[in-house]
């Protein structure tokens, strides 16, 4: 399939719809409205990046790097596909472009648990609606629209030791894993749009883009159907704030990484879908300029719990790195993740569950894990170091690849739960720089101790050295939610159940202004 995108010159004046984001928000919004038989204009901040534009290598890949740090300078090019922002307190991670973070995502599509919907914080209508058939039908078309399925097993000569190390740990936690629904496509297909697909290779790279093109990502789904019908997407176009003029919306957009003169678009609807930081972000700086809105705004901020630790140097083989374009079609990595299970974690004050899944390092990194973890094993002292023969395995590691020694008997414990929605999302009045959360204590939690302390219990049955994070005392996350949370009215939320957001604290909306 062609490129989607066009540049920004290609925008127009006015349209019926403006969506801003091409994540799963924004390409569900493009999608509908397109279907409807509207004009729509999708605008995206990043760049159009086709399978084998991703990066394979360290370089590529810290090149396709930006960082924005409150109060300080931001790092790399504005638009880069990873999307780093640090606080003094939270690491955040998103991916920017056509497609959102869909395109370093680990593809897991689960839906949430029945009993999600019966927190008091919900808005009423969700509440009483939470379980109803018209949000198995949502679920019903997302399934459609993203074909998650398992990896599967028996069609597949080649097993894959990572999963079988999962079942080792989980089996060590008393519970079993399961393989888990995740929208990689194992067959080649040919779609209605024009894009042929083809079938994962297992080259386990999924986190750094898929070359393949096997990921059901959002532009090659929700964005290319949009397209298909009728929508104009424009990529490195970047939304500073919006402004309500004579009963419809202007849109202030510039192009990514400038500073000039906007472009103003008109529309009758505005749908925000940049993710909670982007459409937090802008509704803040529409704030600035003068939109009335809830005081809530930028709070309620989850980060899902979302931990990252490694059992290093276990006494199995996991092969768990990426291998790009070397791929072993009779010895794959498989999928970033394919399997998880759920364990609970104590607090002290109550038991959590937490999802544990296992992950993959993708090819980028292949040069720089074995010193990475090594140096990580000396910073976190554990009593097998005291074993001199692993530490000098450990050590002449260093002049081995990422594919033999310790690095290859190490399993990326990726952990998902709760934490409290404490955090908050803060603007810079610097329009050059992007919001980050701030959440004083958030890395040294009582959740995320206990989930560390579950992830490291896990590695001591597996005989490998528990590794923490590189970032000790700091949360990091790569499932931002909140910012603009839902409510029955202004006072207590930003919007109603229904995305639509409110006119201050009353329970009136604006007209066509929607945050997904």
């Amino acid at each position: 399939m062609g490129r989607l995108a066009g540049p920004l010159g290609t925008l127009g004046a006015s349209y019926d719809a403006v969506v801003v984001g091409t994540g799963y928000g924004g390409g569900v919004g493009a999608c509908r409205l397109a279907r409807a038989g509207l004009d729509v204009a999708v605008l995206e901040r990043g760049r159009e990046l086709r399978p084998g534009d991703f990066p394979r290598t360290a370089l590529a890949s810290g090149l396709q790097m930006q960082l924005h740090r409150w109060g300080r300078r931001s790092l790399g090019r504005a638009g880069a596909l990873f999307d780093f922002r640090a606080s003094e307190d939270v690491i955040t991670l998103v991916g920017c472009g056509v497609g959102g973070t869909s395109l370093i995502n680990a593809n897991v599509s689960l839906e949430p648990e029945p009993h999600v919907f019966e927190d008091e914080l919900w808005p009423t209508e969700l509440r009483r609606h939470g379980g109803d058939e018209a949000l198995g039908q949502g679920f019903e078309r997302a399934r459609a629209m993203l074909r998650p399925a398992t990896y599967p097993e028996d069609r597949l000569a080649a097993a894959l030791p990572k999963l079988e190390a999962l079942r080792v740990a989980a089996q060590a936690a008393g519970t079993t894993a399961e393989l888990l629904p995740i929208n990689v496509t194992f067959d080649e297909i040919e779609h209605s749009t024009g894009l042929c697909q083809k079938p994962c290779t297992g080259c386990g790279d999924c986190v750094s883009g898929c070359n393949v093109g096997a990921k059901n990502t959002i532009d090659q789904t929700y964005i290319a159907d949009a397209v298909a019908h009728g929508a104009t997407l424009v990529a490195e176009a970047t939304v500073t704030h919006l402004e309500r003029a004579d009963g419809r919306w202007r849109v202030h957009v510039v192009s990514t990484g400038t500073t000039g003169p906007p472009l103003v678009v008109e529309s009758d609807i505005v749908v925000l879908g940049a993710g909670s930081l982007g459409s937090t972000e802008i509704l803040l700086r529409s704030r600035d300029h003068g939109l009335w809105l809830s005081d809530t705004i930028g709070t309620s901020v989850s980060g899902n719990g979302d931990f990252l630790g490694y059992a290093y140097d276990a006494e199995m083989r996991i092969h768990g790195v990426g291998l790009a374009e070397r791929v072993d079609l009779d010895d794959p990595v498989g999928p970033c993740i394919t399997g998880g299970f759920t364990m609970d974690a104590d607090t002290g004050d109550e038991v959590l569950p937490v999802l544990f899944e296992e992950g993959s390092l993708p090819r980028p990194m292949a040069r720089l894990a074995p010193l990475g973890l090594w140096w990580l094993s000396r910073r976190n002292p554990n009593p097998r170091e005291r074993d001199r023969e692993r530490a000098r395995r450990r050590l002449r590691s260093l002049l081995q690849n990422a594919y033999r020694g310790p690095v290859s008997r190490t399993m990326v414990f990726l952990g998902m739960g709760f934490d409290g929605d404490r955090g908050s999302i803060v603007a810079p009045d610097d329009p050059r720089r992007r919001a980050v959360i701030q959440w004083p204590g958030a890395g040294r939690s009582r959740e995320q101790l206990a989930t560390a302390e579950a992830a490291a219990s896990m590695g001591d049955r597996m005989d490998a050295t528990y590794l923490a994070s590189p970032v000790a005392g700091k949360f990091v996350t790569v499932h931002p939610l909140g910012g603009c949370a839902m409510a029955d009215d202004g006072a207590h939320g930003v919007v109603d159940h229904a995305g639509r957001v409110f006119a201050g604290t009353g329970t009136e909306t604006y007209d066509g202004l929607l945050v997904v």
